[in-house]
C-alpha cells in the first residue's frame, strides 16, 4: 500500500513539474485585411481587428519637394496640396493575401488616428 501511494505521490509531483515549466502559446485570430474596412475604422480598431502591420511609419506632408509624395504615395498629395498646413501621417501597410498588400494612411483627429486613403498593391510591384 505504501509502495503504491509514493509511486501515485511521485508521478503527480511529476506531472505538476512537468505541467509548471511548458510553455504557453496564446493564439491570436487574426481576420484577412479587407480594405473596405480598414480604410473605415481608426487605427487602434484595425490593431484590434487585423493585428500587427507589417511595417509601420510616421512621417509629415512636408516633404523635400513639398508635398509631392514617391512611389505609392503619391496620391497622398491630393489630400495635401503643395502649402497646405503640416499635417502628420501614420502608414500602416499589412498583409492582404499572399500576393497582395495594402497601406492604409491616416492622419490624427481628435487624438484618433483616422483613414484618409490607401492603397492595395502586389508585393512583386517595384516603386
Amino acid at each position: 500500500m505504501k509502495k503504491n501511494y509514493l509511486f501515485f505521490s511521485l508521478f503527480f509531483l511529476a506531472f505538476l513539474l512537468i505541467s509548471c515549466f511548458q510553455e504557453t502559446v496564446k493564439r491570436i485570430s487574426v481576420e484577412k485585411v479587407s480594405s473596405k474596412e480598414v480604410s473605415n475604422i481608426n487605427f487602434t480598431t484595425a490593431l484590434d481587428k487585423y493585428g500587427v502591420p507589417e511595417s509601420i511609419e510616421r512621417f509629415d506632408n512636408s516633404g523635400e519637394k513639398g508635398s509631392v509624395f514617391p512611389g505609392m504615395r503619391a496620391e497622398i498629395g491630393n489630400f495635401f496640396p503643395i502649402g497646405s498646413k503640416k499635417t502628420e501621417i501614420l502608414e500602416a501597410v499589412w498583409k492582404s493575401n499572399d500576393s497582395m498588400n495594402i497601406a492604409v494612411w491616416y492622419t490624427k483627429k481628435q487624438n484618433k488616428w483616422i483613414p484618409f486613403d490607401h492603397f492595395e498593391y502586389g508585393k512583386d510591384w517595384d516603386f
